[in-house]
């Protein structure tokens, strides 16, 4: 699942179209739309508005109305979505139109800085994206070595409460320079920057879909784990133990099915990990032919 955050209509338009999206919900300040891909993927784009305080509500706005019930398997397993913040950004250097992936997001208001992790290979270049409250451009300077904007902070500060870093990025157009005016910029140019470079937002947002379903295997809970949590209480510390002998179980009994029901006397969780440790330490180590 991918999740884009857009402050302006106009910015949103050719995503829309491009992603074939269909218009969900209107709440307040914010207009959602969504759509499922061919490959059976799904992506949300929520209209936030300009400004940290929209971006950081329609963040939450989202994963509240659209996180929940999503599921990878029958078994419950929460989906865990990619975010994509894609927008306008001046910047003091580089050419209007020229595309930047931010490597560090920093907060100018609060000094915090989020570093997404680039784990794959670079849809363009890289820069600092810095996020402020006022706009920059008009009466103050262009701080130099930086794309500025006024979400991208707001987004990430919000968006790891739910996903890790990797799976969150900030792919900004740059719309004005020290030779281009802010107050030149019309949504019908804003409009066009974005949809010129719908090729790249496409590929970059596969690529954050292959990430996602990667994360989502990754950390998917084994069989039988929501059955006996629900059954029994288990901290924190023994939920990570009971995923990692039920991993142990899927591993070494090569598709038999638990009988967690011989458990059922057990009077709390630790004689549930005591018990699982037994039957999973009882299956006979058995290694496969190699198809050399």
């Amino acid at each position: 699942m991918l999740n884009l955050v857009i402050a302006l209509s106009c910015e949103a338009r050719p995503l829309v179209e491009r992603f074939r999206l269909e218009a969900r919900e209107t709440a307040g300040d914010y207009r959602v739309f969504t759509g499922r891909r061919s490959d059976g993927e799904d992506i949300s784009l929520i209209v936030s508005g300009v400004g940290k305080a929209a971006a950081a509500g329609a963040v939450g706005y989202l994963m509240g109305k659209l996180g929940t019930g999503n599921t990878t398997s029958g078994r419950g397993d929460l989906v865990t979505p990619a975010w994509l913040s894609v927008g306008m950004a001046g910047h003091g250097e580089r050419e209007v139109g020229e595309v930047v992936l931010a490597h560090k997001v920093t907060d100018e208001a609060t000094a915090q800085s989020f570093y997404p992790s680039p784990v794959f290979e670079l849809p363009c270049v890289t820069d600092n994206l810095l996020t402020v409250d006022q706009p920059v451009g008009k009466d103050r300077s262009y701080p130099p070595g930086t794309a500025c904007d006024m979400e991208a902070s707001a987004v990430f500060a919000t968006a790891c409460r739910f996903s890790p870093l990797e799976l969150i990025h900030a792919l900004k157009i740059v719309s004005d320079n020290g030779r281009s005016r802010l107050d030149d910029l019309t949504p019908k140019i804003a409009e066009d920057l974005v949809a010129k470079h719908l090729d790249l937002i496409e590929s970059f947002s596969r690529t954050l879909l292959v990430l996602q379903r990667e994360h989502v295997q990754k950390r998917r809970s084994p069989g039988d784990f929501e059955n006996i949590v629900e059954r029994w209480k288990f901290t924190s510390t023994q939920r990570h133990q009971l995923r990692r002998v039920l991993s142990r179980w899927e591993v070494l009994a090569q598709g038999a099915a638990l009988n967690w029901q011989s458990l059922a006397k057990s009077r709390d969780a630790r004689e549930v990990l005591r018990g699982l440790e037994v039957l999973v330490d009882a299956l006979p180590l058995t290694l496969r032919a190699s198809s050399d």
